[in-house]
């Protein structure tokens, strides 16, 4: 682990990683250094992968505020699949729950990328123009329910990073951020946050080749 890394965290710092491995990894050299350094007790490590960290962080404002409540992916994929089961397109479809996966990952892709379907469907082939009509209907059917889902949860937290008790956060390991979490750093830094992207410590490789 990178001597900088250690340190933030041994300070309390929130790492953020792209997966649980990364986390787990980070999280098992930590308390590897601590052990050899003679403690017998310390303070965790606070490592964890971003969806993890949306989810426990949207829970904190949430018992603070009441926010709306998190469907969970099962539900997500439910509400899609009942969406697609009433629509004209279900009949030609081999597999609902394969089409349900593809619209809900679709759906995370286009809050990730600030994107937008467009307006006039006409322009759009014929499973985008499915997708759009599905789209329609998702999103009037969380609005009616009040729920919350995962695809919105970054822009939910940056519209109440005020109401955050303001922390160190480490976003390590990812190759890019996404325009959506760039907007949720942003919005934190301004409500009193530290926010900090670092890239993986670049170690020499010793490679040889041999026939």
């Amino acid at each position: 682990m990178r001597q900088d890394l250690a340190q933030r965290i041994e300070a309390g710092c929130v790492v953020v990683t792209p997966n649980r491995r990364l986390a787990a990894r980070l999280t098992q050299e930590h308390n590897a250094a601590r052990a050899r350094a003679g403690l017998e007790v310390w303070l965790s490590a606070d490592c964890l992968p971003l969806g993890a960290w949306l989810e426990r962080t949207h829970a904190e404002l949430a018992r603070a505020s009441g926010r709306a409540l998190l469907m969970t992916p099962s539900q997500e994929l439910a509400l899609w699949e009942a969406i697609i089961a009433e629509s004209h397109e279900a009949r030609p479809l081999l597999h609902r729950p394969a089409a349900a996966r593809a619209a809900r990952e679709a759906w995370g892709i286009l809050h990730a990328y600030r994107l937008e379907l467009p307006s006039h469907r006409s322009a759009l082939h014929e499973d985008a123009a499915a997708f759009a009509r599905w789209s329609f209907r998702y999103r009037s059917e969380i609005a009616a329910r009040g729920l919350l889902d995962a695809a919105r949860l970054a822009d939910a937290i940056a519209s109440q990073a005020g109401a955050a008790a303001p922390r160190q956060l480490a976003f390590y390991g990812f190759d890019e951020l996404t325009p959506q979490i760039v907007a949720l750093a942003d919005a934190l830094t301004s409500a009193g946050w530290r926010v900090e992207t670092l890239g993986l410590s670049q170690e020499q490789g010793a490679a040889t080749r041999t026939a």
